[in-house]
């Protein structure tokens, strides 16, 4: 997840969309006062390399006793900090207030493509087959609805704007010229 204030923007990070590298190209319009949310060690490196700031603004040093956020200004339920793949309730319950005048941006995919994706991404056998994969859908059904319960927000009416996995170059260049 990554709010850029300064650009009026909320991006909420899907999963097997390419999200990551989005997250990391969007990092270099960061402001101090903008939330970029930790990755991995790897990508991290990636931003750092690249010049961008790091995972900022992430963790809400605030939280009193009560559990109430003073960053947010509502009780967070325990969440006091941001991570990578926040759902867009989680996002809103974090920034509190200031989340509905951000205009909030995610990426979807082909879902066919992106299951056949997490799965490949998951297995550490090298052998992948369609009997394998069959099995494997099986024990996690749970990954063909794991971004829309990411978007599916009853705390935050704003319109999400949808970039396309498929056509992600012009659809950030449409974003970009708004």
């Amino acid at each position: 997840m990554i709010a850029l204030f300064s650009h009026n923007l909320l991006f909420i990070k899907t999963r097997k969309t390419a999200s990551t590298s989005v997250e990391v190209a969007l990092s270099r319009f960061a402001t101090d006062q903008d939330v970029l949310t930790p990755l991995s060690p790897a990508d991290e490196k990636i931003r750092k390399t690249l010049g961008y700031p790091g995972a900022q603004n992430w963790e809400d040093p605030w939280v009193g006793s009560s559990g109430t956020s003073a960053l947010a200004g509502d009780d967070i339920h325990g969440r006091y900090s941001a991570h990578n793949h926040m759902s867009l309730d989680e996002a809103t319950q974090f920034l509190g207030e200031t989340v509905h005048s951000l205009n909030v941006v995610s990426i979807v995919r082909n879902p066919w493509e992106r299951v056949i994706s997490r799965y490949f991404y998951s297995r550490s056998d090298p052998i992948k087959s369609v009997e394998g994969f069959r099995t494997w859908l099986l024990n996690n059904a749970r990954v063909i609805a794991e971004n829309e319960k990411l978007l599916t927000s009853a705390e935050n009416s704003n319109p999400i704007q949808y970039m396309r996995f498929e056509s992600l170059s012009s659809d950030a260049e449409t974003l970009a010229s708004q």
